[in-house]
């Protein structure tokens, strides 16, 4: 989460404590579907219907469901990011090209 919204000025340090907030977000977060799970289930437990109880939780059924199964949230990252690939003429030019700190430093 990013402090927007008003001058640096007003928030000292603002940066940081986007950072440090950031840092921690996925603890919160999972804290906070953990609860509303919790909530719902006790709202079952009183007597609603899951869907009624969804709603007094202000979170989709479908949703709930999943946060039970996994409160954190799933790594977006690639299973297999791409390799790189060059072509031989592309690394030929690469070897071959005289390095910017021979032509600075000399």
């Amino acid at each position: 989460m990013q402090v927007v919204g008003l001058p640096a000025h007003v928030i000292r340090n603002g940066r940081a404590a986007s950072r440090l907030l950031a840092a921690k977000t996925p603890h919160i977060e999972a804290a906070r579907r953990r609860d509303a799970v919790q909530r719902w289930r006790g709202a079952i437990a009183a007597g609603l219907s899951a869907e009624q109880a969804a709603n007094a939780a202000g979170v989709p059924r479908a949703t709930l469901y999943r946060w039970e199964k996994r409160p954190d949230r799933k790594s977006r990252r690639p299973h297999r990011p791409r390799k790189p690939h060059y072509t031989s003429f592309q690394a030929q030019g690469v070897e071959q090209a005289p390095s910017l700190s021979a032509k600075y430093w000399t």
